[in-house]
C-alpha cells in the first residue's frame, strides 16, 4: 500500500463476520467473500484548479475529511486516482500520483506545515500494518431483516499510527446505523506510522465495507 493513501476493502457478513483487507493484495484475515477491482487506471486526473468542489466517484474531485483536511485530485471507483493533492488540518500536505487508492511508486512531496520539504522517500505504510483491525459489527436489526449496504469510509491516520478522524463519504440515508458502525471500527484502527526518510508523517485513506447477509 501507500504512505499517503491508503484503499481498504472489508466484507462485514451477518453471521460469520468475515473480515478481508486487502492492502497490496496481501489477505489481513479469510473472508467468505471478496470484492472486484476497478478497470484499469484511465488517464492522469486534470490540474486541481479544473476540479469539483464536490466529491466524485470518477473524475477530478473535493473531499473534505472530518478534521477539516481537504484531497484534490482525481477519483475512480470511489478512490483516489490519478494526481492528487491531500492538505491536512494542520495545513501540512502531500501531493503526488495515485492508482486505484495507492500512490505510484515512493515519490511524492510532503510539505510541512511550516512550508518546509520533506526530503527522502516514502515508507509504504499498508506493508508495515502489525496490528488488527476491528471487524465492523452488523448492526442488529439490520441483520435480522437481510439488509446489505456498502459504505466508503474516509479517514486521517497521525503519525503515531492512530486514526484521528473518520466520516462516511456518502452518508446511507435509509439505514444510518451502517454508518455509525462502519466508522466506529475504523476510528479503531491503528499502524505503524508512515514514514519520509527517518521522520512519521500523516497518511490517509478510503475504507469500502461491505455488509451482507448470508442465508
Amino acid at each position: 500500500m501507500i504512505a499517503a493513501g491508503m484503499r481498504h476493502i472489508f466484507n462485514s457478513n451477518a453471521t460469520a463476520l468475515a473480515v478481508t483487507a486487502l492492502l497490496a493484495g496481501i489477505p489481513i484475515e479469510a473472508a467468505a467473500q471478496t470484492l472486484p477491482k476497478p478497470a484499469p487506471s484511465a488517464a492522469q486526473a486534470p490540474a486541481a484548479t479544473s476540479c469539483s468542489a464536490e466529491y466524485v466517484a470518477n473524475g477530478c474531485g473535493s473531499f473534505i475529511f472530518a478534521d477539516g483536511g481537504k484531497y484534490v485530485g482525481g477519483f475512480r471507483g470511489g478512490f483516489p486516482d490519478g494526481h492528487g493533492k491531500m492538505i491536512y488540518a494542520d495545513g501540512s500536505s502531500f501531493e503526488g500520483e495515485f492508482q486505484n487508492g495507492d500512490i505510484v511508486g515512493h515519490d511524492g512531496t510532503y510539505t510541512e506545515a511550516d512550508g518546509s520539504v520533506l526530503p527522502g522517500k516514502f515508507r509504504d505504510a499498508g506493508r508495515d500494518i502489525s496490528k488488527p483491525h476491528a471487524v465492523p459489527h452488523f448492526p442488529f436489526w439490520r441483520a435480522m431483516f437481510g439488509d446489505k449496504a456498502m459504505i466508503y469510509v474516509a479517514f486521517v491516520v497521525a503519525e503515531d499510527g492512530h486514526v484521528t478522524s473518520a466520516r462516511v463519504v456518502t452518508p446511507n440515508k435509509d439505514y444510518p446505523s451502517f454508518d455509525e458502525t462502519a466508522v466506529d471500527a475504523v476510528k479503531a484502527w491503528t499502524y505503524l506510522p508512515a514514514m519520509v526518510g527517518d521522520k512519521p508523517v500523516k497518511t490517509f485513506g478510503f475504507a469500502q465495507i461491505q455488509f451482507a447477509s448470508t442465508d
